[in-house]
């Protein structure tokens, strides 16, 4: 007589865990960025201009959040 295993695959595996989370990551990122900031100076130039315009486009849509009336 024959024996059969029974073998469960899973078809689909799940996600990959990080072994860095959440603050850690922050962290690490955040010291990328200083680090880069104190080293390359064309960084700092396009930090500043990225951080300008983040700032700008912040600045008008913040206004048109309270603008928009949502009714059901």
């Amino acid at each position: 007589m024959a024996r059969f295993m029974a073998v469960d695959r899973n078809p689909e595996p799940g996600p990959r865990r990080s072994y860095l989370r959440g603050g850690v990551s922050l962290l690490i990122a955040a010291a990328l960025v200083f680090t880069l900031l104190i080293w390359l100076p064309a960084y700092r130039w396009f930090f500043l201009g990225s951080l300008g315009i983040g700032i700008v486009v912040a600045a008008i849509l913040r206004p048109s959040g309270f603008l928009i009336l949502i009714t059901d």
